[in-house]
């Protein structure tokens, strides 16, 4: 047997011998050193293409944990991009942030809220997680530095705070960057921070940075259309509800209506129809009502009736976005009538609008179970049922303002504003006799929008805070 060297290569020449058994020896070497070489070379050239990283996947992983852990100690591993894991975010000081504080930030109760409505931060739910809206991870700069912003005014609330300012013009910074050497559309992850931005100054009420930075988002997406780039379905989800509800709060212009984009359409079963009725307490406010409202109304009662008749898998994204498809459609056209002048010739239809939208809002699932939005509805309800000629209204349509004032009782904040409904309610029930315990009024609200399955607890809670006596 002969070894010849030629560059790269080696080639392996079998001279014949008499001795069988000691040329199947050599055989027998010869492919072990080929073998040899073979895996030398494959290393070697593995460190000098990926600077002695090796691609491994999270199946791969998994797989190797599996043969070498007993079985009763084997776990399950993640692929890290389908949430904000609060494990190691940066072991090798690469963000363009210190993440360092982005654990603590995410495992606080306030952050909950933090990335409404544009991504939630559990992992459990299979609706607007992190990669499913940004198909990316948070090593984008813009996106990394607009989630430490969102995350450090959820906790703290301080528009002040110097951490807080830090990341916000960190993520100013990098956006403006990216806008300016954009050749060829905009990736979510850009878009994604500028949606945290507008979402931060919406709960700070500023109107005026709202529609700035809403007229920017127009812009990417005039650019989007120019360059066709696509937009996926959950950018789209985030974009569409972040105009709607900063709109809801601080009176913002809107820059699109759930007819805008296809993956939000939602039109009315014809095979529900029979679950798509007007609940017959609201019979009697026909006229005040009107017929605008009372269609939404129908719509209401038939995403009451299948989230009190069904329980909705958190982990099953088809239908929690057939959900959220009839929820946006109810919500937009709720806002729309709510944003009409004859509202102010008619406070009653527009106290109703706030209730109906925030049961709308609780009829959806848990995903956004710790939201802000019902409770600044309901706070801003009691504003409108303590002005001037309310009395008079109230008296005159009795049991439909019972209704409004159980529906804002219930998701307001507990405290000073839960008091004042309960004074209300007290008040109402003053106004007839045909209610003296607690299931008469029960079986009143049944007669309007309302959910025993999803309303109960934080209902009892109400009571039990007001003390209204029944």
């Amino acid at each position: 047997m002969t070894e010849k060297h030629t560059g790269n290569e080696i080639h392996f020449v079998h001279i014949g011998h008499d001795n069988v058994s000691r040329a199947t020896a050599c055989t027998t070497v010869a492919r072990s050193h080929v073998m040899k070489q073979f895996h030398q070379r494959k290393q070697s050239n593995a460190r000098k293409n990926q600077a002695n990283f090796c691609n491994v996947t999270a199946d791969q992983m998994q797989r190797k944990s599996r043969r070498r852990m007993p079985e009763h100690d084997q776990i399950t591993l993640h692929d890290p991009r389908d949430a904000l894991s609060v494990g190691v975010f940066d072991p090798f000081d690469c963000f363009a942030a210190d993440t360092s504080e982005l654990p603590a930030l995410l495992e606080n109760p306030l952050a909950r809220q933090a990335g409404e409505p544009i991504i939630n931060f559990n992992s459990e739910m299979g609706y607007q997680g992190l990669h499913t809206v940004f198909r990316s991870s948070i090593a984008d700069p813009a996106l990394l530095n607009a989630i430490l912003m969102a995350l450090t005014f959820a906790v703290h609330n301080d528009p002040m705070d110097a951490k807080f300012l830090s990341y916000r013009g960190q993520t100013l910074r990098w956006v403006n960057e990216r806008l300016q050497s954009t050749a060829s559309g905009v990736a979510p992850a850009t878009i994604g921070a500028v949606l945290f931005l507008i979402g931060v100054e919406a709960r700070r009420r500023d109107t005026k940075s709202v529609e700035m930075h809403m007229s920017g988002l127009a812009l990417i997406m005039q650019l989007c259309t120019i360059h066709q780039a696509i937009l996926h379905d959950g950018i789209k989800r985030a974009i569409f509800w972040q105009d709607l509800l900063s709109a809801v709060l601080t009176g913002s212009r809107r820059i699109m209506s759930h007819e805008f984009f296809a993956e939000l359409s939602w039109t009315r079963d014809p095979l529900c129809l029979s679950i798509a009725q007007i609940p017959e307490g609201f019979g009697t406010s026909e006229d005040v009502l009107g017929n605008t409202f009372l269609s939404i109304v129908q719509d209401i009662r038939a995403l009451q009736v299948i989230r009190d008749t069904t329980d909705v898998d958190q982990r099953d994204a088809v239908t929690i976005m057939h959900l959220d498809n009839h929820q946006a459609s109810i919500e937009s056209r709720l806002y729309n009538l709510g944003k009409d002048p004859m509202r102010f010739q008619n406070p009653t239809l527009y106290c109703c609008i706030l209730t109906a939208h925030i049961c709308t809002y609780m009829l959806f699932t848990e995903v956004w179970g710790a939201s802000w939005v019902p409770l600044y509805l309901a706070s801003w309800l009691l504003e409108q049922l303590q002005t001037t000629g309310m009395k008079e209204l109230m008296n005159e349509h009795r049991d439909l303002f019972l209704w409004v004032i159980c529906v804002g009782g219930t998701f307001v904040d507990p405290g000073d504003k839960q008091a004042m409904y309960g004074q209300l309610l007290s008040n109402q029930l003053k106004l007839g006799a045909s209610i003296s315990t607690e299931s008469d009024l029960q079986e009143l609200l049944q007669k309007f929008i309302w959910s025993n399955k999803t309303f109960g607890k934080r209902w009892r809670g109400f009571l039990s805070e007001s003390e209204v006596k029944l």
